[in-house]
């Protein structure tokens, strides 16, 4: 556990602010006068866990910071841990959808233990001339951006295993698209063939990863076929595991921005906020640059943060 600086918006007590991943969760204990006292992470997201085993999991992540003496503690959560397969599913707000509707949709989750109270945020959803597509923790970290911008549009990016770009008008969401770019990458380098001529261990190597956007900007290579080249290149030229790793990542992600380029969804001179935490934030800030795209990165963390404590504000739980 560690201390964090960040102070929110003053609310009526205590309360426990959660994100709940697919493949991690993050919680912290949010003091009555805004101060986040403490937070941990688990390994525990919501992609490996059974509707019966969420409560037991979050329980013990905060049982430190939790009293049996006093009233149920709040907790607010976003994430998949109220998708379908999830805790408890919490219905989607279909877009295009003013902020204020996830306050007004919160699911309470019913526990056994009675010292906590928990709330799901609800995600997104849209089903119109733009496309199906989902959103669902990625609607509070947008809240907690946009709360301290200027009213406008906005484009923003959320890379992850599902990277989401959203374009927003004042405080509404307008449209998102859904790439699973972080996905395929996963199982090219872990399931398929190419595994063996690919080492991730320290990430994607700058001068690599650029070449690899730089060809598919270009046009000098296309994703599927520039797949089997880097097998025969390790076989025949002794090309180093770790290049490859770093060239077929910006491949794969130059194949994600010129998608969008050529459906008009980002151009040169675009300016595109990135929400973010991981090394992938540098990874898609760093392709940007090559197609001619300006970037703001946002702290990934700050914004789930913030997002929650407004929710929890509105919402008066």
């Amino acid at each position: 556990m560690a201390d964090t600086p960040l102070k929110l918006a003053a609310s009526n007590g205590d309360w426990i602010a959660v994100d709940w991943g697919t493949s991690s969760l993050r919680a912290w204990y949010v003091q009555s006068d805004g101060f986040i006292q403490t937070n941990a992470k688990s390994t525990q997201g919501a992609g490996t866990l059974s509707s019966d085993a969420f409560e037991g999991v979050l329980l013990g992540l905060i049982d430190p910071w939790l009293e049996g003496d006093k009233s149920p503690l709040p907790i607010l959560i976003c994430g998949m841990a109220g998708s379908r397969q999830g805790w408890k599913e919490a219905a989607y707000v279909e877009l295009p959808t003013p902020f204020s509707a996830l306050a007004e949709r919160l699911v309470e989750v019913p526990v056994k233990d009675p010292r906590i109270r928990p709330f799901i945020v609800p995600g997104v959803c849209q089903n119109n001339e733009f496309g199906p597509d989902v959103i669902r923790g990625e609607e509070t970290l947008l809240l907690g951006v946009l709360d301290e911008m200027e009213t406008g549009r906005h484009i923003f990016c959320l890379p992850g295993t599902h990277s989401k770009w959203v374009h927003t008008e004042d405080q509404r969401i307008l449209q998102s698209r859904t790439f699973l770019t972080g996905e395929l990458f996963a199982l090219v380098v872990k399931h398929s063939m190419l595994r063996h001529s690919l080492d991730g261990s320290e990430g994607a190597e700058p001068t690599h990863f650029a070449k690899g956007v730089h060809d598919v900007h270009s046009g000098a290579a296309q994703f599927l076929s520039a797949l089997f080249p880097v097998r025969a290149a390790q076989l025949l030229n002794g090309t180093d595991p770790k290049a490859a790793y770093a060239y077929l990542s910006g491949v794969t992600i130059a194949t994600e921005l010129k998608e969008l380029a050529a459906s008009g969804g980002v151009s040169p001179g675009y300016l595109v906020e990135i929400i973010g935490s991981s090394s992938l934030v540098k990874c898609y800030a760093s392709a940007m640059r090559i197609f001619g795209i300006e970037t703001r990165v946002h702290d990934g963390d700050v914004a789930a943060l913030k997002g929650l404590s407004i929710i929890r504000k509105e919402s008066g739980v």
